[in-house]
């Protein structure tokens, strides 16, 4: 048997790209993105998109942005809990890092990254240090316009309200309160807290006979 001595494998070519998994090149050496991949609970996940040879920054941060995707979840799973109890705050919590990145309109997200930043900021601002150890489903309708008539502007009380409204609906959906039980309906966002007459008349005060 004639002896070959081992060499080294040939050089790849200078000019040979390198892209990530989920990144190729066809023909014209167009771009595509392919991520695929599986949740938890068995649902299939795939974004794919196709752009132009010289793309190839815009078609990185697609593929980054389905990987994020991906990690937010599907809206499986189940909130964390405080001795079994759910509050207000762990549900708010849930739907924002889980349930509303999944939610669609179509094949798009209902609602963007920006969204869900200043619906955290809503949250963390006017809901939580308010209502945020209430339980889920102990929260009344008579809490809710309390906790609306004592926020300081017209924009805050309608951002609070819009937010909370959609948390409430997930909570319906996903079983954490009965149908038809949304505190937030009914509720409006131009409710003021009016001063209790009675506490801010003087002491000296007579009311004039009828």
């Amino acid at each position: 048997m004639e002896y070959k001595p081992k060499g080294r494998r040939p050089a790849a070519p200078a000019n040979r790209e390198k892209l990530p998994a989920g990144i190729r090149r066809g023909e014209n050496r167009r771009i595509y993105v392919d991520f695929q991949e599986r949740f938890l609970d068995g649902t299939a996940f795939r974004r794919t998109k196709d752009f132009d040879p010289e793309a190839l920054k815009v078609a990185l941060n697609f593929l980054a942005r389905a990987k994020a995707e991906f990690a937010r979840g599907n809206g499986v799973g189940e909130p964390e809990t405080q001795d079994g109890v759910l509050t207000v705050a762990a549900w708010c919590e849930h739907c924002l890092t889980v349930a509303m990145p999944a939610q669609k309109n179509g094949k798009s997200p209902k609602y963007s990254d920006e969204s869900l930043v200043n619906f955290r900021q809503v949250v963390q601002s006017n809901i939580v240090p308010r209502i945020g150890k209430i339980r889920i489903d102990e929260l009344t309708k008579a809490a809710v316009a309390d906790l609306i008539s004592a926020l300081p502007s017209d924009e805050a009380r309608a951002k609070t309200l819009y937010v909370l409204t959609r948390v409430m609906e997930l909570a319906e959906s996903k079983g954490k309160r009965k149908k038809g039980t949304n505190p937030c309906k009914g509720v409006s966002p131009n409710q003021i807290r009016r001063p209790d007459r009675a506490k801010t008349r003087p002491s000296n005060w007579r009311e004039e006979p009828a």
